[in-house]
């Protein structure tokens, strides 16, 4: 279950929105085998509109790892292997004029003002984070993270794999921690009432939560579950993790 988990997505941990001097940074960790990195570059302006029906790219910039670990299955075409290449989400469009579906087929997008001009070189069929709605859809496209794209202080996503597993949540634990990445908390003692309720408000509100969903750490949960690896804090929890793990012999 382990081996299908990682042929679906290759990772253990994932940090998002740190700084891509950080990301490099995690390949001197000791217990790092591995560090992808993704950019979002942003979702277009629509590139189709008829009617009620708005279609925009939403598109990401991978590195080598991460096109490795993302374990793209491509119906046709290949890999990208410059920033203006992209493997685009297979759809059901075909019977839509306008929308580009093909190998070879050039697509020009808007992304904040900035009009780029990209060429398909793949199609793949299990793209991820495609966004379909009935009225409004943003279809996944992948491209190169190349050399001249990257800042050091520029924000990316990367994931990691260890060398071992049963170590995960304590090294990307203590990653977090080097980096600052606390989530934001309402501290009662240094604030009064009215200050903690203002606080609150603005934590839960839709706002707040849509410019930070993305923020922080989270982890590979049903890999981890099918390595048996959980978050060990307390001693029952790591003596019931050592029982598991004993063979008996009869």
């Amino acid at each position: 279950m382990a081996n299908i988990e990682r042929n679906k997505k290759n990772w253990e941990a994932e940090f998002a929105n740190i700084t891509y001097e950080q990301a490099k940074e995690m390949e001197n960790d000791k217990n790092i085998k591995e560090v992808s990195i993704y950019k979002k570059l942003g979702i277009s302006e629509p590139i189709f509109q008829l009617a009620s029906i708005s279609i925009s790219l939403d598109i990401r910039a991978y590195d080598s790892n991460s096109l490795k670990n993302a374990k793209l299955v491509l119906e046709e075409g290949r890999l990208p292997e410059d920033s203006n290449e992209l493997v685009i989400a297979k759809h059901d469009t075909y019977y839509i004029d306008g929308i580009p579906k093909h190998v070879n087929e050039k697509v020009k997008v808007k992304i904040e003002g900035k009009e780029k001009e990209y060429i398909i070189v793949g199609i793949a069929e299990n793209i991820d984070f495609d966004s379909l709605k009935l009225n409004e859809s943003k279809f996944g496209a992948i491209t190169y993270l190349t050399e001249d794209m990257i800042k050091n202080e520029m924000k990316v996503n990367a994931t990691i794999l260890t060398f071992n597993i049963q170590k995960i949540y304590k090294t990307a634990n203590n990653l977090a921690n080097k980096f600052n990445m606390q989530e934001k908390v309402v501290e009662s003692k240094k604030l009064n009432l009215e200050e903690k309720e203002l606080l609150e408000k603005e934590i839960l509100s839709e706002e707040y939560q849509k410019e930070n969903k993305e923020d922080g750490l989270k982890f590979n949960i049903e890999l981890l579950g099918y390595e048996c690896v959980i978050d060990a804090k307390t001693d029952f929890e790591i003596k019931f993790i050592t029982a598991r793990n004993i063979k008996y012999s009869y």
